[in-house]
């Protein structure tokens, strides 16, 4: 038997917050707040797996998300910076999450990445919620400047144990930059 799952957006004026209301098919409601679907986006794409961008192509591109930006540059040396974003939906009137797929490479420097941003999240919230997830723990650092604040961990990336050459980044709070990035540096 097979099961649809429907998901409804209700907004709550009083504290003005956008909840997603996920009905499932033995009727239970579950309220599902567009941060925690935010971390939710990137522990999937970002963090369970080995980092394979193949393979997030893969599944998006599967999943039909809309291709938002698609781009390789040459850099000097034949060598090159490739980035695909898609748009990933969180419900009807929600700004929709960015996923992000970087590899970059310069010299002897050869770098992936994986992030999410999205223009209404809550930099506050993000930031409980991924020091929650399993593979990330408590932020090692939290700098801050004109420029915006910044929060770093250590993250445990598929199979591999957490070190200082895999980190997440969130940025918020960023001049004309609204809501909050998260990337995987890896």
């Amino acid at each position: 038997m097979r099961f649809t799952l429907v998901l409804a957006v209700v907004t709550v004026a009083a504290v003005g917050a956008s909840l997603l209301i996920d009905r499932r098919a033995e009727g239970q409601l579950l309220l599902v707040d567009k941060n925690q679907r935010a971390v939710d986006v990137f522990n999937k794409w970002c963090l369970e797996a080995d980092l394979d961008l193949a393979a997030i192509d893969r599944l998006a591109t599967a999943a039909n998300y809309e291709v938002q930006e698609n781009r390789n540059i040459p850099l000097p040396n034949g060598q090159f910076f490739r980035q695909k974003n898609w748009f990933i939906p969180i419900g009807d009137g929600e700004a929709p999450i960015l996923l992000s797929s970087n590899d970059v490479t310069n010299g002897p420097l050869h770098v992936l990445g994986c992030g999410i941003y999205g223009p209404e999240l809550d930099g506050s919230k993000m930031e409980a919620l991924l020091s929650n997830l399993e593979r990330m723990g408590q932020p090692t650092k939290r700098p801050q400047g004109p420029q915006g604040s910044t929060v770093w961990w250590k993250a445990h990336v598929g199979s591999r144990p957490p070190s200082g050459d895999t980190e997440v980044m969130l940025a918020r709070d960023v001049p004309q930059m609204p809501g909050v990035s998260v990337n995987l540096i890896y």
